[in-house]
């Protein structure tokens, strides 16, 4: 079982590499994303105030500079490089092909070698990009900026970009970026999906460039009848099916709208419990899971989340994927308003019926009955009996190590209630009454600790 540090540094990572949809190889392991094109703004940089490249490190000289005394993966270091130029992707040509960079900071975490942090050394293909307005110097000579590794999906990717940009003024661009919506590389598609949002939101054409061919040659509401292809396929990448979602929840925010995409949502699940590997690609399924439950369906009736419940029953039964069970079970709380009986009802009956049979699922488990829980009480300013039952039948009757993980879950909403005067003493009376049956001695010792916080029981514990 991994320690929680090493947990949570594998989340971190996970969370700053945005991975391509699929690794070719071993060789081929995902490397951390260098420029996130999905994000707002990111075109008009490249095109008004960016110098980016490619190029192959010839000379590297660490002067001594880091943010941390003993390195670490987050640890800034102060680097001088010698490059040679590979390709321009983004503003002026050097004159020459050698080009120095006086000084630049970058992270291991940027230089992902066969998945562990490495550090910039001669030889490796990199990214350099700085701003124009202000680098302190240009041409051959420059200062500041980041760099990062290459590989080579990236650097196709980014090239395309570059020659989209390139031909910004020609009217074959709109077709390119229209087809790009539904591009296999699901960062590219996303880009071509915010470029055509930013596009819409544009009262009147620009002087010049890709944004003033786009906004004559494209008819406006384009980009919605775009990311619905993007929905309707199921076999769209993860980052282009989440962008496609956030567009059309944000333009189409109808009722109409809102059945299309959760028609689109249940198609998906199903199509992702047959395929989803449980290898290199499980955090993409894992995070595009995730965004469903936590970002796509609260926003929705209360008759799909009804729905979204019942599909989420066959994901978390015994014949669903079991790497992607856990977030299932730590997110369908998300699902549940309190002022709805129905999904009350439907939420905690999920919790009832799905306990995790394996330890891997008793942290998604717990943390998501705890979620539902704290939402319930919180709207209702009473005890969630059906939580308290549960975490209470772990005490007393699973193994050791649930017994004791269900004693953390159960103080920590026990110390939320007792600030919040919900259930007050009521709630701790009856953790104390579980702390004297529960036949797990780690678990009264965890317990008494608990109730002593709260001034309540003075009792002996046991020791043994």
């Amino acid at each position: 079982m991994k320690s929680k540090t090493a947990r949570l540094l594998s989340f971190i990572l996970g969370v700053l590499i945005a991975s391509d949809s699929f690794a070719q190889s071993q060789n081929d392991l995902p490397i951390p994303t260098f420029l996130d094109l999905h994000q707002r703004g990111v075109t008009r940089e490249l095109c008004e105030d960016t110098f980016l490249i490619v190029g192959t490190i010839q000379q590297v000289e660490y002067t001594g500079e880091r943010s941390d005394a003993v390195v670490n993966a987050f640890t800034r270091i102060e680097v001088h490089l010698q490059l040679e130029v590979d390709r321009v992707l983004s503003g002026p040509t050097p004159q020459q092909k050698q080009i120095t960079v006086r000084s630049v900071w970058f992270m291991p975490v940027q230089f992902l070698l066969d998945g562990e942090p490495s550090q910039a050394q001669q030889g490796d293909r990199i990214f350099y990009m700085v701003k124009l307005k202000t680098a302190d110097s240009g041409d051959s000579v420059w200062e500041g900026g980041r760099i990062g590794l290459a590989s080579e999906r990236e650097v196709n990717r980014l090239t395309r970009v570059s020659e989209a940009l390139v031909l910004g003024s020609s009217s074959s661009v709109a077709k390119q970026i229209i087809q790009g919506c539904s591009d296999t590389d699901g960062i590219f598609a996303a880009w071509c999906m915010r470029l055509l949002t930013e596009v819409d939101q544009l009262k009147t054409a620009p002087d010049g460039g890709i944004f003033k061919s786009l906004k004559e040659n494209v008819a406006h509401g384009t980009v919605v009848e775009e990311c619905r292809l993007v929905l309707q396929n199921c076999e769209s990448p993860n980052i282009a099916y989440e962008n496609a979602d956030r567009i059309l929840a944000a333009k189409e925010r109808t009722e109409h709208g809102e059945q299309f995409r959760h028609a689109c949502h249940l198609r998906r699940l199903s199509w992702i419990m047959e395929i989803s590997p449980a290898g290199t690609d499980s955090f993409e399924w894992e995070k595009e899971v995730r965004y469903l439950l936590v970002n796509a369906y609260p926003t929705m009736s209360t008759e799909r989340r009804l729905e979204a419940i019942e599909k989420l029953r066959e994901f978390s039964g015994a014949d669903g994927p079991e790497h992607l069970r856990g977030i299932a079970l730590a997110c369908t709380s998300k699902l549940l308003d309190p002022r709805s009986k129905q999904l009350r009802s439907a939420i905690f009956r999920f919790y009832n019926e799905n306990f995790p049979p394996t330890e891997k699922l008793w942290f998604g488990y717990c943390n998501g009955l705890h979620g539902a829980m704290m939402t319930d009480s919180t709207s209702s300013v009473q005890l969630c009996q059906e939580g308290i039952d549960l975490f209470s039948l772990m005490i007393l009757g699973a193994n050791e190590d649930l017994s004791h993980r269900a004693c953390e879950e159960l103080s920590r909403y026990g110390e939320s209630c007792r600030q919040q005067k919900i259930g007050w003493p009521n709630l701790a009376y009856r953790i104390q009454d579980l702390r004297n049956s529960t036949p797990h001695p780690d678990s009264r010792r965890y317990l008494s600790k608990t109730l002593e916080r709260w001034g309540i029981g003075k009792e002996t514990v046991d020791s043994s």
